[in-house]
């Protein structure tokens, strides 16, 4: 049998301090859509091709323009299926669905002569959708890191965008978003909602005076103003997920970083 080989992520924060007190383990996931166009295989848009996300009901038809929207689907990979008059359906590779965006796709359909088990979707990005046009932004890890002034700091990245303002003083992350208040703001967590994600909290603010999770170990950064879907409804203020990398499975890497009011470290790597 094919060994089967494990990772671990190891986070080292100095100094320590409290993560989580009540964490609650709920789906706060939220729900982003698909969207894109279908062309036929001479290039030119295909309508009335019937466009599904398998295993959940989902489905819409393409328009004139070959045109199509899926909404309200759960984050994560999906898997697109495709079913056109006089073909078999067709499943595709995966789409990555982010919550409050609409992951915008290209499916091609193949010749009748050169029917295949699989169907091309390329060009995968991931666009505001209507509603959030002017509050949602995703936020890569690349860029928290090297943002001056940012401290490696998720929340104080999010003080440069617009509709924040920074707290108290600079010495503390307190987000202040459309004039709300630091408690008004939710942090979700690979899909955990968490009540602070900072350092040296205050019971009367979100905020701290540094991030405690380290800016190495996050993917992205899924930041929220405004247009929330349904899930998040009952929060005024902002919305930020962060859906934390998968660790290395072919080598082992180090990294040791000092920084403002502590030090971190990552450990990652096969096991076996």
């Amino acid at each position: 049998m094919r060994d089967l080989r494990r990772f671990v992520l190891f986070l080292v924060l100095l100094p320590a301090s409290a993560f989580v007190s009540d964490a609650r383990a709920q789906d706060t996931t939220g729900t982003g859509g698909v969207t894109g166009v279908v062309f036929a295989g001479d290039g030119k848009p295909a309508p009335g091709i019937t466009i599904c996300i398998v295993g959940t009901g989902r489905c819409d038809t393409t328009d004139e323009q070959g045109e199509f929207r899926l909404s309200s689907i759960r984050l994560g990979q999906q898997h697109i299926e495709v079913r056109a008059p006089g073909l078999p359906p067709y499943a595709s590779g995966h789409v990555e669905v982010r919550a409050g965006f609409d992951t915008k796709v290209e499916v091609v359909l193949p010749q009748i002569d050169a029917v295949t088990e699989t169907v091309n979707v390329t060009a995968p990005v991931f666009a505001a959708a209507e509603e959030v046009k002017t509050s949602g932004f995703l936020l890569a890890s690349r860029d928290i890191k090297q943002a001056a002034g940012a401290l490696q700091d998720v929340s104080r990245f999010a003080q440069t965008l617009p509709g924040v303002v920074i707290g108290s003083n600079d010495f503390r992350n307190d987000l202040i978003v459309r004039g709300g208040s630091p408690l008004e703001n939710l942090f979700v967590v690979d899909n955990i909602e968490v009540p602070n994600i900072n350092a040296f909290a205050t019971s009367a603010s979100a905020g701290g005076s540094v991030g405690l999770i380290d800016a190495e170990l996050i993917r992205d950064v899924t930041f929220l103003t405004g247009g929330y879907p349904a899930t998040f409804g009952n929060r005024v203020s902002s919305v930020t997920q962060l859906a934390l990398r998968e660790g290395s499975r072919e080598e082992s890497r180090q990294m040791v970083s000092v920084g403002f009011l502590g030090a971190g470290g990552v450990l990652e790597g096969p096991l076996g």
